[in-house]
């Protein structure tokens, strides 16, 4: 998969076994921060952390995305999600503990559970949380492609 990113979103691949990672930053002061070596929790609780630094539409400035790749080689699931969502749970671990705690809450049987009630939950708990900024969330079941060769 291919991932491009412009703005206040992230994109973070949650594997059902493994280790979680960030596919994507934002685009914020804040990110610029910990890309000069500003602790993530310094860094995102300062003065004006969230304002974008790129986007895209009315004032802006010819960008360029930020581009990631990345193989599937396990079952997870790919998660996109605004700072309305990441701001409650920005690493990787934290984001991938709440979304699994949200796929256990969804799951009745032995499928998987519909990726839009999982993202119900998301913002569910983001409001319990203060629902301070806007949530935009996104979810997609992946698994590894199968090779017809085999």
């Amino acid at each position: 998969m291919i991932i491009g990113n412009v703005g206040d979103s992230r994109c973070y691949w949650v594997p059902d076994d493994g280790e979680p990672m960030a596919l994507s930053t934002d685009d914020s002061v804040a990110q610029a921060q910990i890309d000069l070596g500003i602790t993530r929790e310094v860094a995102e609780s300062s003065s004006g952390a969230h304002a974008i630094t790129k986007w895209l539409g009315p004032g802006a400035q010819t960008v360029q995305p930020s581009l990631n790749s990345m193989t599937v080689a396990e079952d997870g699931w790919l998660l996109t999600c605004s700072d309305g969502l990441w701001n409650y749970a920005s690493d990787p671990e934290t984001m991938a503990d709440t979304l699994r705690d949200a796929v256990i809450a969804e799951t009745t049987d032995d499928q998987d559970p519909p990726a839009w009630s999982v993202c119900c939950q998301l913002v569910d708990w983001a409001n319990k949380l203060g629902g301070h900024d806007n949530i935009a969330v996104t979810l997609l079941r992946l698994k590894p492609a199968v090779d017809d060769a085999d």
